[in-house]
């Protein structure tokens, strides 16, 4: 499969072998950890980065990435998500050290 289909196929929630579609897009590596859910660096298109948040399990639930009107980086739920207090944290803690570290100009 094309990296565009990949992306593509990733970027729809469409479930498959979803590591090997990771490694094969080269994004398997930075992957970062909450308590149930993930943060996997997204191919990034633009001067900033993006990050797909994902349960464990690899559903899918949103993207964080570059607001420009806030200057930050902000989380779109994907439609009929629903998010407990730990995960919320979880993702507003994320979004907060990114936005830092961008501003720092420090790409980790």
């Amino acid at each position: 499969m094309k990296k565009k289909q990949l992306e593509k196929k990733l970027q729809s929630g469409q479930t498959m072998n979803h590591d090997c579609c990771l490694i094969a897009l080269g994004l398997g590596k930075g992957i970062e950890s909450g308590s149930h859910i993930k943060f996997v660096p997204w191919v990034p298109k633009k001067k900033t980065k993006t990050w797909l948040v994902e349960t464990k399990d690899d559903t899918p639930l949103g993207i964080i990435h570059w607001y420009g009107a806030w200057r930050c980086y902000g989380f779109s739920p994907k439609p009929a998500t629903v998010f407990e207090k730990v995960c919320l944290r979880e993702i507003a803690d994320f979004c907060e050290r990114k936005t830092q570290e961008h501003k720092k100009g420090d790409p980790k």
